[in-house]
């Protein structure tokens, strides 16, 4: 329960599989979850696809650089590419800079939803 408090009060970053685990559980979607929208309404994917999918499919379709997108979210290309490869977790703020700068919603980079 103190996990949980510590989420509602941002003391903790939520990982992206308790993210879509609670957006599951309560059938919301994950941007309604991170406040980004007051719509919780669900658009549910009809192709799964990974994080690092989108991640990869959305700066292509941009035509950025792993470099020019790690310059926009304050990190380094070594980090962004290990995003895109799976090796590390990306964080909620992370995930939120990413979906405003693609225009897209956290359940479409999570793979949850098409739109």
């Amino acid at each position: 329960q103190s996990t949980y408090s510590d989420y509602e009060t941002g003391r903790c970053d939520i990982s992206t599989q308790r993210l879509i685990a609670l957006s599951d559980i309560y059938n919301v979607s994950t941007d309604y979850i991170l406040g980004l929208t007051d719509d919780p309404q669900r658009f549910i994917s009809t192709e799964k696809s990974s994080v690092q999918h989108r991640l990869k499919e959305l700066r292509q379709q941009y035509k950025l650089t792993q470099t020019e997108i790690a310059a926009k979210i304050n990190c380094s290309q070594r980090i962004y590419s290990d995003y895109e490869i799976g090796r590390y977790d990306i964080s909620t703020e992370t995930l939120i800079s990413i979906a405003k700068i693609y225009r897209v919603s956290t359940d479409y980079i999570l793979g949850i939803s098409d739109k």
